[in-house]
């Protein structure tokens, strides 16, 4: 499977991106406007190489499905929902 597309969104009230007004509506008419036949639908698995206690204190609340394994180099794998099945990063 080929990716030639990957949308993300970071909101951080601290930074003030130039230009940001629009930005998310810019974004969006972007993600129409290539037309992918499978829209994520969000993350099954995330794997995580370093400390599961640092990370969720770090994270604090969430839903994220993640999944730690031994080592320290940090997000090994992303695994996106499809409607047509995953998608791994790795």
């Amino acid at each position: 499977m080929i990716i030639d597309h990957v949308v993300y969104v970071v909101r951080d009230p601290v930074i003030d991106w130039p230009n940001s007004e629009g930005r998310l509506q810019r974004w969006a008419q972007k993600y129409q406007r290539v037309g992918h036949a499978s829209a994520p639908i969000g993350f099954s698995e995330l794997t995580i190489s370093g400390s599961e206690g640092e990370m969720r204190d770090w994270l604090g609340p969430h839903e994220l499905p993640m999944r730690f394994v031994d080592g320290s180099s940090g997000l090994v794998e992303a695994r996106i929902a499809t409607p047509t099945g995953d998608i791994q990063i790795a």
